[in-house]
This record gives C-alpha cells, structure tokens and sequence, in this order.
C-alpha cells in the first residue's frame, strides 16, 4: 500500500495569531497589559497610530488607539469592542484613516465571528 505524504498546512498570519498555542506564547517576554505597546497578542498594526489585539481574556478583538506615552513608550487606549470581524473592519475604516495592505489582508483572512472554539 503506498502512503500518500501529507502537504505541509499553512497557516495564514490571522490564523497563526489567533491559534491557542500562539496565543499563550505570544505573551511570554512581553507585557500582558493590553495598554502596553509591547503587548503580545497583536492581530495587525494598522498604521502609526490604530491597531487591533486580541483581549487579554481571548474573548474579544479590540481596536486601539495610540494614546499617549508612559516612561518613554506609546500607551494604548480602547476605541472598540468587536465579535464581529464585519463589524472590525467597518470600524477600523470609519476611524482609523489610511491602513497599510499588509495589515487590511489579516484583518480580512480573520474568522466571521469571534469565538473562542474557533481558537482551539
């Protein structure tokens, strides 16, 4: 009988960021504050000065705004709660102004809800 190799997966970067393991790892070595620039569980910087994370909890997307600095580092603050990814991008296109292509193509590879099954 001959075995039929399996193809490699490959995740997108969506994919790749909302994976459980990723995300547990993805705060090792950086700050688990969702106000921290260095916060580990960044989906996508939009441009300069908004961009979406995934909560602390894993609950939820959030759409931040640079806000201002703390001890020399960007500090940011909660514009929107989403479990939408409709509804993300709608926001993200009402406020945040010009937003890099790398950046619309992760939010867009997003899943349509957020549910925490789906990260699993």
């Amino acid at each position: 009988m001959l075995q039929q190799k399996r193809k490699p997966q490959h995740k997108t970067e969506a994919e790749e960021v909302l994976d459980t393991e990723t995300l547990a790892a993805s705060c090792t070595g950086s700050h688990l504050h969702e106000t921290a620039d260095d916060y580990g569980r960044i989906i996508a910087r939009l441009n300069n000065n908004w961009r979406v994370i995934v909560c602390k909890d894993a609950r939820q997307w959030i759409l931040q705004r640079r806000d201002a600095q703390r001890s020399g580092r960007a500090r940011w603050k909660a514009a929107g709660y989403f479990l939408t990814k409709s509804a993300l991008i709608r926001a993200s296109r009402t406020f945040c102004g010009p937003v890099a292509p790398k950046a619309v193509a992760t939010l867009s590879a997003l899943p349509e809800n957020f549910v925490l099954e789906a990260l699993k």
